[in-house]
């Protein structure tokens, strides 16, 4: 059962494999056997990457439950301290442009606490009680806390590029960046009344460090949330693009497990990302 639970939660045997100290092959096996004996697949194939079937969510969420109950048991009898234990998930981009280079305060703070990070570029599904704490992105859910404050997004360049915008309807003979699976410039443009004829050149890139990465190269300007270019905006070394920023409709929130209490460390760190509220 943790072998799976390990599994499910990085959708990778290899990632799994990693984290038991096994082999890829064991944890293949182990799942093989599971699947065999409950005769059900648990897991479609697809390459290194491996996705729950309905069968494989519903036990998931059963094993992640029965596992969270059994390690409290034993942080209680004193069997298995875990409350110096930070377990956290979180949207790759949010972890590499905000969160990393702020973590080294965060553990000069508290240094007894250890971390086990999981990081991935989709949403998760909404938390069950054995699940970490979930920093998630996307339209907010009811049970979310939107611990930063209401998010923006800004239309960024280097500033070289940023000068040749003089108004909006230049934006039709430069370059856009943007995000898939996000609202994009279609979504972004319209709140300003302008529809450029013919559209723009554009490039598409699967997360907010590659569409960020790409307007530092100079290849365009890019639609980013302001939460993830703080840094870039405070140095000069990227600038708004003719004022054009708007409400962000998708956001950046914290989801805490469905558990009784959280552990010290849990605790610590949701206060800590309170403090920056805006």
């Amino acid at each position: 059962m943790r072998t799976f639970s390990i599994a499910a939660k990085h959708s990778n045997f290899t990632r799994a494999a990693e984290e038991l100290r096994v082999s890829q092959s064991a944890v293949s096996q182990q799942i093989r056997q599971l699947e065999k004996t409950l005769g059900k697949a648990l897991f479609e194939r697809a390459g290194p990457v491996v996705r729950l079937t309905d069968d494989g969510r519903r036990l998931a969420f059963a094993v992640s439950d029965g596992l969270a109950i059994i390690e409290e048991a034993l942080s209680e009898m004193g069997a298995r301290p875990r409350d110096n234990r930070l377990e956290l998930r979180a949207i790759s981009s949010f972890f590499t442009r905000w969160l990393v280079p702020r973590l080294p305060a965060f553990l000069d703070e508290y240094p007894h606490i250890e971390l086990d990070i999981t990081t991935s570029f989709r949403s998760a599904p909404p938390p069950e009680a054995g699940t970490p704490l979930n920093i998630d992105f996307g339209p907010l859910p009811e049970a979310a806390e939107l611990v930063f404050g209401p998010q923006t997004m800004l239309a960024v360049a280097l500033p070289d590029i940023a000068a040749r915008v003089n108004e909006p309807a230049d934006l039709a003979q430069m370059t856009l960046l943007q995000v898939a699976g996000t609202d994009g410039w279609r979504q972004f443009l319209p709140r300003f009344d302008i529809a450029l004829e013919p559209w723009p050149h554009a490039h598409t890139s699967m997360t907010w460090v590659h569409c960020i990465e790409l307007a530092r190269m100079g290849l365009g300007i890019a639609l980013v949330h302001d939460i993830l270019v703080e840094d870039l905006l405070a140095n000069g070394e990227l600038v708004t693009v003719n004022a054009m920023q708007q409400p962000a409709r998708e956001q950046f929130f914290l989801m805490l497990p469905l558990r009784n209490k959280l552990n010290s460390a849990e605790t610590a760190f949701a206060d800590w990302l309170r403090s920056f509220q805006r």
